[in-house]
């Protein structure tokens, strides 16, 4: 399963957010790194929704930056799932109040899994419609 690095996710937010400054790099290295912990052979998130549900968790509820982690963490979930070969097909109104609530703890881990796995997605390779890609500089 492909993986979004740190240089990759910080140049996410220079492009896409860019509306503070990163003030605990180790908070969000570790938000990056924790979809793909575990302990000898066995993942504690093996599924592609766990990953990404971890990955969107952390990096909201790091407050690395000091603005626009919500964005960031919408963000580096919808572009993990399309390293991965997949495309979310979620409502962004109901993404925006997902992410809303779990920035303000009113929605855990196992909640944002949940929505996550009740959304449609499509294989990636197979949306034609899609837009220009937003950052063709970024290497992936």
């Amino acid at each position: 399963m492909k993986r979004l690095s740190y240089d990759l996710v910080v140049a996410l937010y220079r492009r896409g957010i860019h509306r503070g400054v990163l003030e605990d790099r180790g908070k969000l290295e570790a938000a990056i790194a924790a979809p793909f912990s575990g302990f000898g052979d066995v993942e504690f998130f093996p599924t592609l929704d766990e990953k990404a549900a971890r990955l969107t968790f952390g990096i909201c509820q790091a407050h690395a930056y000091s603005d626009g982690n919500k964005g960031l963490a919408w963000l580096c979930c919808d572009l993990f799932y399309k390293i991965n070969g997949w495309a979310l097909e979620a409502d962004q109104d109901d993404a925006a109040d997902v992410i809303l609530d779990v920035a303000r703890g009113a929605r855990g881990y196992e909640g944002l899994l949940a929505w996550l796995i009740g959304c449609d997605r499509r294989p990636y390779a197979d949306r034609l419609a899609d837009p220009p890609d937003p950052w063709p500089d970024v290497p992936f």
